[in-house]
């Protein structure tokens, strides 16, 4: 079933707001009341952004193979990070079927379990995305 809110993701799998086209027994996918949220990520030691340690550059390398699996199971909506290098903030934007799951993802995120990242969760909701319809 894709809902009316549908777009293409980069890989060509339809997206949405209520249903993906793709397999979801992933924690926090599937129900019909999928929720979007946001969770925003600081880095817990300022320097690691011009001078990381091994510890926090094999956290970063995992914490962006943890977005490529959310992007793959059509859970990422989007994820970025601002460019300064002083004080940097980053954001991932996806859907979950509640606040738990939610709070699950963004434990899980080795970054953050890690301690590389501090992150805070936000119920959130995209009101504009290239591609998806107004």
């Amino acid at each position: 079933m894709i809902s009316p809110r549908t777009f293409r993701g980069r890989d060509g799998v339809a997206l949405c707001g209520r249903a993906v086209a793709r397999s979801n027994d992933v924690i926090g996918i599937g129900g019909a009341d999928v929720e979007e949220f946001a969770y925003l990520l600081e880095p817990t030691r300022p320097g690691m952004l011009v001078d990381p340690t091994d510890e926090e550059r094999t956290a970063v390398r995992a914490h962006y193979d943890h977005l490529v699996r959310l992007l793959d199971d059509g859970r990422l909506i989007f994820a970025g990070r601002t460019l300064a290098t002083d004080q940097s903030l980053g954001i991932v934007v996806f859907e979950a079927d509640h606040e738990d799951a939610a709070r699950q993802v963004m434990e899980r995120d080795p970054a953050v379990a890690r301690g590389v990242f501090k992150a805070a969760l936000h119920r959130y909701r995209v009101a504009l995305l290239r591609g998806r319809p107004r």
